[in-house]
């Protein structure tokens, strides 16, 4: 099991950012009833729901779960780009499976404001994601999982492929809108980012699932790296960094 490298911060936070105090009291109720360390729980902005590291929700899962088969492993690591994928099997009681991809990209900014620093970390991330997204593939919440009764068993509701699929589309067009790739119904720059990085391919709807992780990945270390750069300006630092 990977554990996650010291964490760094970006420019300007030289500590941890402090939670709300709903973020506060849930933290709380999985460090108590798990033995969590604060540093492995953050939150994105005011969601009172956690993000936990790879090491506490394998143990979560493990604790609360009920599945046959669950594993996550790394799938390869891009040392020309930093980038790392990880993949998640999980088989549920009724012997039904799913096979998810995710990725983490070296310097993107996370939740709280700590950056991907190495490759450890950013095989953390990757296998923490892997995991999020398996069993959110099956239907499983560890949330949801610790606070209901144990005598009302836990109803898990498969999400389809394709409905996995379409979030990911999601994800990456609300990144390229936030990043200035898509301009209302332009989305030239978005077109070129996808030909740089896979070979002449000019829509998302043309990637691969695990191609459009990476895409997704790529373009939060892009962003990341760059919260400040034009959209022009994203483009020509692409190009100083194809996918391999």
């Amino acid at each position: 099991m990977v554990q996650a490298a010291p964490g760094q911060y970006s420019a300007g936070i030289t500590q941890p950012p402090r939670w709300t105090l709903q973020q506060e009291d849930v933290a709380r109720e999985f460090m108590e009833a798990y033995g969590i360390e604060r540093q492995q729980i953050s939150f994105d902005v005011d969601s009172p729901d956690p993000i936990f590291d790879f090491d506490a929700l394998n143990l979560l899962v493990h604790t609360l779960g009920n599945f046959p088969v669950i594993s996550t492993d790394l799938d390869k690591v891009e040392e020309k780009t930093g980038l790392v994928t990880a993949t998640c099997d999980i088989t549920v009681p009724d012997n039904r499976m799913r096979h998810v991809t995710a990725a983490s990209f070296i310097g993107e900014t996370l939740p709280g404001g700590s950056i991907v620093g190495n490759y450890t970390q950013a095989l953390n991330v990757a296998q923490a994601r892997a995991l999020r997204k398996g069993l959110r593939a099956v239907g499983f919440d560890v949330v949801r999982a610790h606070r209901q009764s144990s005598e009302a068993p836990l109803t898990l509701n498969m999400v389809s492929e394709t409905d996995s699929r379409t979030k990911d589309l999601a994800q990456a067009h609300i990144l390229g809108k936030e990043m200035g790739l898509i301009q209302g119904g332009d989305k030239t720059l978005w077109s070129r980012l996808i030909s740089i990085w896979f070979g002449g391919r000019a829509s998302s709807a043309e990637l691969s699932d695990e191609e459009l992780v990476i895409f997704v990945a790529r373009l939060r270390g892009l962003k990341s790296s760059h919260p400040q750069a034009t959209a022009s300006a994203l483009e020509r630092n692409a190009q100083a960094a194809p996918a391999s």
